[in-house]
């Protein structure tokens, strides 16, 4: 709906705005929402909308990044087709694993969008539910993904979107310690990259 999503984009101008008093570098935004089947129009006005906020963006250094999510909008495959119908070579993808393996998963949506990769939300779940678990709770193989991480795109960050839900936050941050020791440990397994890099 075309008021809907002129008043998301004045919202959203707003918090690119914040870049001018606080920098920060990426912007992550969503395609539709959870569950949108796909619409020509849909595609075509969320190419209008990403053109004009790219450049909003771009004036304040900040680089806007789509995020998989699941809907027929941002699958990877129509992520792929979005990026070479729109040619916006400076606008990334911000791989979230868990909507990856409610999505088919998290291996087939790494290797179609591993060259499109900039930032990362990674989190678990059942394979039903967007959950949000943190890593290891769920299905996701964790070791496979974060060696497919660290071989073929060992800049990209590796940040955690784990819900704690009614968790005291002291032992959801030794949670995540524990989380990023054995990614630590999977990385270490291989050694270094062939261009020295790690994650």
């Amino acid at each position: 709906e075309r008021k809907r999503r002129q008043d998301s984009m004045d919202e959203i101008k707003k918090v690119i705005e914040v870049a001018e008093k606080a920098p920060y570098q990426y912007l992550i935004v969503h395609l539709g929402l959870p569950g949108e089947e796909f619409d020509l129009q849909k595609f075509d006005a969320a190419l209008t909308s990403l053109e004009y906020l790219r450049l909003f963006a771009s004036q304040r250094g900040v680089k806007i990044l789509v995020e998989n999510i699941p809907n027929d909008l941002s699958s990877p495959r129509r992520l792929l087709q979005f990026f070479h119908h729109s040619q916006m070579r400076d606008i990334g993808v911000c791989f979230d694993s868990g909507h990856a393996l409610l999505e088919g998963g998290v291996k087939d949506a790494f290797d179609l969008l591993k060259t499109h990769i900039v930032s990362t939300h990674l989190h678990d779940n059942g394979g039903t539910k967007d959950e949000h678990r943190f890593p290891f709770e769920g299905n996701i193989e964790w070791k496979s993904t974060i060696q497919a991480f660290h071989k073929e795109a060992p800049t990209v960050p590796l940040l955690l979107e784990a819900r704690r839900g009614g968790e005291e936050i002291g032992p959801a941050i030794l949670k995540a310690a524990k989380v990023i020791d054995r990614f630590s440990e999977f990385i270490g397994e291989i050694g270094p990259t062939n261009n020295g890099a790690s994650s």
